[in-house]
């Protein structure tokens, strides 16, 4: 369970593919999760994650790295949300693992 303001969460892992591969599969697995994508940077994509019964919402941000290592931050979509009953780690955890069912794991 984070606090903060506003609470967040990171994680990481390393896949294999390319760059462009690893962000299709990225943007899938927003999708997936019933996550709205919301844009796009180069080597960033984000999407929010919906209300629910305990949370104003999260923004998610994911980065990917010219390696493999995707980088992903959740945090508390209101910036005086400071606790969020461990979602924001859920939500890294959802998504790296559905990410490792579509793309391998780099070694």
């Amino acid at each position: 369970m984070a606090i903060g303001l506003p609470a967040r969460a990171r994680d990481a892992q390393r896949f294999t593919g390319s760059h462009e591969e690893i962000g299709r599969a990225a943007i899938e697995v927003f999708k997936e999760l019933g996550w709205t994508y919301t844009g796009s940077v180069p080597a960033e994509l984000r999407a929010s994650v919906g209300m629910s019964l305990w949370s104003w919402g999260e923004r998610v941000q994911v980065l990917i790295g010219e390696d493999g290592l995707v980088s992903i931050e959740s945090r508390g979509a209101m910036p005086m949300q400071w606790l969020d009953w461990g979602r924001n780690a859920r939500n890294c955890q959802a998504f790296l693992s559905a990410l490792a069912r579509r793309r391998p794991a780099a070694r």
